[in-house]
């Protein structure tokens, strides 16, 4: 069972923090952006103007929208928060939150919204891999059996609110993934039980993923792949590749960072439907492209 008590006793806290953020003279006439974590807020620093907005990292989608929602029950505040949830599987499940001042990325985070030509060319530079395309779409295609493994955590949990889901901070992409070799599923499997799932009350068999598997058709990789799991596994692909450890986890995120741009940015459905809201409500958000 999950532990309710700690979460209502973690949300009341970013509630109060926010509120106290939003009655603060030093974030007067500011907008609350919150986001899920402190590599979003790196991500969003690039696009929303600092002066105008505060980044406020909520360290998981599920305070991202609980918060929102709570926050808007008073007036005072449902004009100075706006927040930003990677959609996760949301568009895969068809989920709609119905917050009208929360806004989704268009494919699993932000991450896998903005990943570019650019990023996918500098790594071969960075790298000296030559001879090679499309290695993004590689790892994700490699690593799918944890997306779908994710994906079937992620109904079982929406079909029953007080189910203990798996934890995946275990997980070590280069244990289960070779860089060459799709992810083995009686491996990925017996890997994340093994770290930190032994106790379980439930946990999927083979056979579970397998079946989800066949009723999954057309699922496009972008949706699918979490953006996280996508780095390690580059990070993994890039040693199969090249035979060494050519760049570590941040800095590829670095990396990626670098090729952001605003103006692919601004063709996203996220952009779209915020510059609508906040254009709706007269809040000044995005940098100035010089």
């Amino acid at each position: 069972m999950r532990n309710t008590v700690t979460e209502r006793a973690t949300l009341v806290t970013k509630i109060q923090e926010i509120k106290s953020m939003c009655r603060h003279e030093m974030y007067k006439n500011k907008v609350i952006v919150i986001v899920e974590g402190d590599d979003d807020k790196k991500i969003f620093e690039k696009f929303i103007d600092t002066e105008k907005a505060v980044l406020y990292a909520a360290k998981s989608c599920i305070w991202v929208a609980k918060v929102v929602e709570r926050l808007n029950e008073r007036t005072e505040f449902n004009d100075r928060v706006i927040g930003i949830k990677d959609a996760d599987f949301d568009h895969i499940l068809r989920k709609d939150h119905r917050i009208p001042n929360l806004f989704v990325t268009d494919s699993h985070d932000i991450e896998m919204t903005l990943i570019s030509n650019d990023f996918e060319n500098g790594i071969y530079a960075e790298c000296g891999i030559h001879n090679y395309s499309n290695i993004l779409i590689k790892v994700a295609e490699e690593i799918k059996t944890v997306s779908f493994i994710r994906l079937y955590n992620q109904i079982k949990v929406d079909e029953d609110e007080e189910l203990d889901g798996i934890n995946f901070d275990g997980l070590v992409m280069n244990s289960i993934y070779d860089g060459i070799n799709p992810v083995d599923l009686g491996l990925c499997l017996n890997h994340i039980k093994a770290k930190g799932n032994q106790d379980k009350s439930w946990f999927p068999e083979e056979t579970d993923i397998t079946n989800m598997i066949r009723s999954c058709t057309g699922i496009n990789l972008k949706q699918l792949t979490r953006g996280h799991d996508l780095m390690y596994g580059l990070l993994v692909k890039i040693k199969a590749l090249t035979g060494r450890d050519k760049m570590g986890y941040k800095d590829l995120c670095l990396a990626f960072r670098f090729h952001l741009r605003q103006d692919a940015f601004m063709k996203t459905q996220l952009y779209t439907d915020i510059n609508s809201y906040i254009s709706q409500k007269g809040i000044v958000l995005w940098k100035d492209i010089n």
